[in-house]
Formats: structure tokens, C-alpha cells, sequence
């Protein structure tokens, strides 16, 4: 279906949908793990929102392609595509998108190791969850803290968080 979409979209020269086409193409991917397929369909979006003008087209892509990279372990361009996706969508106004990405700069930044600036990240992503009343972001971040505390050996610590994360 996003095949005949796509070339239905290309025909009739509707550009933003058929950016949004490749995109959800692109998603699809993602989700069976086809990376470099998905990275490839989410940079041509991407190419096609920025040639249109659709920036929050733009981010979103950023921030799966970014999503893309973590999953491939190649974390400087991860951390690149979904910082430059945060400031986009705060930008935009849209806090939970934002956080979002700050979420998963403090999973990318606790896989580095880089406990110090997970933990910040994944505080702020927090606030901003509860903020806006997504319980489910917050117990991501519990749970992200938690994996911190437990590779530092901080065990009830961990277990705190941990079971905050299941509430």
C-alpha cells in the first residue's frame, strides 16, 4: 500500500504527500529492523519535507533517523539527528516531542557509559513527561535511571527506581 501511495503521490506531484509516503515507508522498515532501508526512505522524506518547507516533517524524520543510528550503535550521529531534532521541535512548541529526544540521548548517553550526562538528560525528559501527563515517558525514564544506577553498582538505588518504573 505505501508502494502505490508513494507512486500515486509522485503522479499527481503532491510532494508533501509523498514525502509523507516515503516516510511512513521508511517507518515501516524501522519497525522490522531493516535499517539501512529505513534510513534510506526517512532521508529522502526528510529531503522532500526541507524542499517544501515542512519542518516539523523535518524533525520528525531527524529524530527516527536518529532512532536509526542508535540501533546501528553509531552514537555520534545519533546524538547529532535527535539533538537537532529537540531543538526543532522545542522550536515548535511541542515539549513532548522534545522530550522525546531527550529520553533518548540519556538511553544513548547511559550506553556510552556517559553517566553523568544521562542522568541529566533523562531528569529534564522526566519533568517534561510529567509535565505533560505521559506516564508512560516517565517510567521509561525511571526505568533508564535505574540501568544507570545499576551500572555504577548502586543497587538500591537501581531497585528504587526500578520499582517506581512499574507503578
Amino acid at each position: 500500500m505505501g508502494l502505490e501511495a508513494q507512486k500515486y503521490f509522485t503522479e499527481s506531484r503532491n510532494q508533501r504527500g509523498q514525502a509523507n509516503a516515503i516516510q511512513w515507508i521508511g517507518e515501516t522498515y524501522f519497525l522490522q529492523n531493516r535499517y539501512n532501508e529505513a534510513s534510506e526512505m526517512i532521508s529522502k522524506a526528510q529531503q522532500l519535507f526541507q524542499t517544501i518547507g515542512n519542518e516539523l516533517g523535518v524533525a520528525e524524520c531527524l529524530q527516527r533517523l536518529g532512532d536509526i543510528y542508535q540501533w546501528q550503535d553509531r552514537f555520534d550521529e545519533a546524538i547529532e539527528m535527535i539533538s537537532n531534532a529537540q531543538k526543532q521541535f522545542q522550536t515548535f512548541g511541542n515539549q513532548l516531542r522534545a522530550a522525546e529526544c531527550m529520553k533518548s540521548l540519556g538511553n544513548i548517553y547511559r550506553r556510552q557509559r556517559r553517566y553523568g550526562e544521562a542522568t541529566e538528560m533523562l531528569l529534564e525528559a522526566k519533568k517534561q513527561f510529567e509535565e505533560n501527563g505521559f506516564i508512560q515517558g516517565v517510567a521509561h525514564c525511571l526505568w533508564n535511571l535505574g540501568a544507570i544506577y545499576l551500572g555504577q553498582e548502586q543497587y538500591d538505588e537501581a531497585v528504587d527506581m526500578f520499582s517506581n518504573a512499574q507503578r
